[in-house]
């Protein structure tokens, strides 16, 4: 095992299983969840996939704490086009122009891409807003992204997904700034399970402080966001906190 693969003396796969051939990070289809020892919880994307030393090539270096003898599973990535169906079934979200079809938001770290299922005389497709000319059915969805789904039809709609429900724990990188994160989990967690806060230094989860300084969580309403951060001393006391009405609320997330 290196910083860039993971050996396993055990695998029957065969060249390029799990990547198209000349992947890169942007092109993966699978990618590799470390499940035991002190990294579990962490995905990284694999870029190739070789039968005669049974190597996968990953596209991120491995965390720290991966060690030889650490279990991994092979996990293929969720597409726009196989959560909403490509083309998105009867019933499920609405096909259309820009002006008229449902739209799936995904935040690219500066701001979203919004994806649509085009529907004209010229051809259909899922497009990416910014792209309407090429198909984006193979946009991928990470597990950790927080996707919106804007409804521009009227009435209700539903999108049903099966599969195996996660388990284990899931490690979910946050970087500087605004993050859109979803609940990995098939179930509904409080702040206080969530884990995204651990220790009071804040070297790990969340910075604490007051609504000033600390790090802050933003849970969607209906209409907009209830902010939320982790007090860690003072007049509030060690809590997780909710701006303009004090601390102690267990914020549910979905």
């Amino acid at each position: 095992m290196t910083a860039t693969t993971l050996v396993d003396n055990d695998a029957t796969w065969t060249d390029n299983q799990f990547n198209p051939p000349g992947a890169t990070v942007a092109t993966a289809t699978h990618f590799a969840e470390i499940i035991t020892g002190a990294a579990t919880g962490a995905m990284i994307d694999i870029i190739g996939t070789t039968a005669a030393t049974k190597t996968l090539t990953l596209g991120q270096n491995l965390p720290a704490g991966v060690a030889n003898g650490d279990q991994f599973k092979i996990r293929k990535h969720w597409t726009v086009g196989s959560v909403f169906g490509n083309p998105p079934p009867a019933g499920g979200l609405a096909k259309g122009d820009a002006t008229t079809a449902d739209q799936v938001l995904i935040y690219n770290g500066a701001g979203y891409d919004i994806y649509y299922y085009l529907e004209s005389a010229f051809g259909s497709a899922w497009v990416n807003a910014a792209d309407p000319g090429s198909n984006a059915a193979d946009a991928k969805i990470l597990p950790e992204d927080g996707v919106i789904v804007k409804r521009q039809s009227a009435g209700a709609v539903s999108v049903v997904l099966t599969g195996a429900v996660k388990t284990g724990t899931t490690s979910v990188p946050v970087f500087s700034g605004t993050n859109i994160i979803g609940n990995v989990y098939a179930t509904d967690m409080t702040l206080g399970s969530s884990g995204l806060f651990s220790d009071v230094a804040g070297s790990n989860g969340v910075l604490p402080g007051d609504i000033g300084v600390a790090d802050q969580v933003l849970v969607y309403n209906g209409t907009g966001y209830d902010t939320y951060y982790y007090s860690n001393g003072g007049a509030n006391g060690t809590v997780w906190g909710h701006e303009g009405q004090g601390t102690g609320r267990q914020a549910r997330t979905r």
